[in-house]
C-alpha cells in the first residue's frame, strides 16, 4: 500500500526542492509486481529507491522486449515526463521502493524555477549519455569488451569503481550469463589488466579495440 511522507534527500537528487519532495510518495512493489502498464495515463513521476524494475515492451507475437533495467537511484521512464500515456509498462524484477512525484507539480516546478529546469536538463542529459553508453556496450561481440568497455567507462581516474550491485546483476546488465563474465574476469585478472577485491575492481589504463575511455 502507499504511504505518505516526506522522503529523505537521499532518494532524490539534491538539487530538487524540498517543497516539491513534500509530495513524494514511497511505494514497495513485490517481485512481478506492476508499477504501471501499457497505455496507462502518465500522472508521476518515478525514481528507483532500492531494488530494480525492468521497462519492458510487448510485441504482436505476445512476446516481452526487455528495454533497460532502471536501477536503486535512477528515474524510471523519464522521458515520459512529455507524453501522456505510457508505451511500455514497468514491472518489479525483486521487491522494490519507488518514490514518486505528482507530474504536474513537477511540471509546474520546471516553469517557475529557471534553476531547477536547467539542473534537471543537465541531469537528464547525462543519463542519456549513460544510457547510449549502456546500448553500445551490448553492441559490442565479445564478453571481454563489453566487460572492459563497462570498466573503462565507470572506474574514476584511478581506475577504481565499485559494483552497485552484485555479479549477478552485473552480468544480466552486460547480457552475459554469470559463468561468462568470471571466467572472462579471470582471465583478465591472469592478463594484469583488472584486479578484485569484492564487489571493488580496479582496471589498468591500456587502451583496448572497441572500448569506450574517459580519459
Amino acid at each position: 500500500m502507499d504511504r505518505v511522507q516526506t522522503v529523505s534527500g537521499s532518494m532524490f537528487p539534491a538539487y530538487f526542492p524540498p517543497e516539491l519532495l513534500q509530495r513524494a510518495r514511497l511505494r514497495t512493489l513485490r517481485r512481478g509486481e506492476l508499477l504501471f502498464g501499457y497505455g496507462e495515463r502518465i500522472d508521476s513521476l518515478h525514481r528507483v529507491v532500492s531494488g530494480q524494475i525492468s521497462l519492458i515492451h510487448l510485441l504482436p507475437d505476445g512476446a516481452q522486449l526487455i528495454l533497460m533495467r532502471t536501477r536503486s537511484g535512477e528515474f524510471i521512464a523519464e522521458c515520459s515526463v512529455c507524453a501522456e500515456e505510457y508505451t511500455c509498462e514497468a514491472r518489479a524484477d525483486m521487491e522494490s521502493l519507488v518514490a514518486s512525484l505528482p507530474m504536474a507539480e513537477f511540471d509546474r516546478w520546471l516553469i517557475q524555477d529557471g534553476g531547477f529546469a536547467r539542473a534537471w536538463a543537465l541531469d537528464l542529459a547525462r543519463r542519456l549519455k549513460d544510457q547510449f553508453m549502456r546500448y553500445q556496450r551490448l553492441s559490442l561481440r565479445s564478453a571481454r569488451d563489453r566487460i572492459l568497455h563497462y570498466l573503462y567507462g565507470e572506474a574514476d581516474m584511478r581506475g577504481m569503481l565499485s559494483l552497485p550491485g552484485s555479479y549477478a546483476d552485473w552480468a544480466a546488465e552486460l547480457g552475459l550469463t554469470k559463468e561468462t563474465l568470471y571466467r572472462t574476469l579471470a582471465a583478465l585478472e591472469d592478463e594484469g589488466l583488472v584486479k578484485r577485491e569484492g564487489r571493488r575492481l580496479t582496471v589498468q589504463r591500456t587502451r583496448c579495440d572497441g572500448c569506450h575511455h574517459r580519459e
